[in-house]
């Protein structure tokens, strides 16, 4: 913890991938307005953690910025981080926040391709040619 909101674009031939889209706990938008940029441009997303350092921008990317693209994760990061979302937008509506809305969020989750740990997914579309595989991060 401690570290500040991780969002990484990795470019590889003429794909784009955003490997994870995290957010501050102040919510800060000059934090997350990198990804208006990006959003548009993006081919898949690639999710490596459930906190808010990694996922807490992605119900607002998706939402507010028009991020289109498919959504990758483990089934523990997509459902403990649904929850933590709905617990962090819920915590913030009493301090009147509209940033992190519960239709967004339910958006967002619902875009995850669940997979398996050690599961070979060949993507599909733009992203045909490329596999991914989620290992265990501890």
């Amino acid at each position: 913890m401690g570290r500040g909101p991780l969002s990484y674009v990795l470019q590889i031939g003429e794909l784009t991938f955003l490997l994870d889209c995290g957010w501050d706990e102040c919510l800060s938008e000059e934090l997350a307005a990198p990804l208006k940029e990006w959003a548009p441009k993006i081919d898949a997303v690639l999710l490596s953690h459930c906190d808010m350092e990694h996922i807490g921008a992605l119900p607002y990317a998706v939402g507010k910025l028009g991020l289109g693209a498919p959504i990758y994760a483990t089934l523990p990061i997509q459902k403990m981080g649904f929850l933590l979302m709905y617990d962090q937008s819920i915590s913030r509506s009493n301090e009147g926040s509209q940033l992190l809305d519960l239709d967004d969020i339910d958006a967002a989750f619902t875009k995850i391709q669940p997979l398996r740990f050690h599961q070979r997914k060949a993507l599909q579309g733009k992203c045909a040619g490329v596999t991914v595989t989620p290992f265990c991060a501890g």
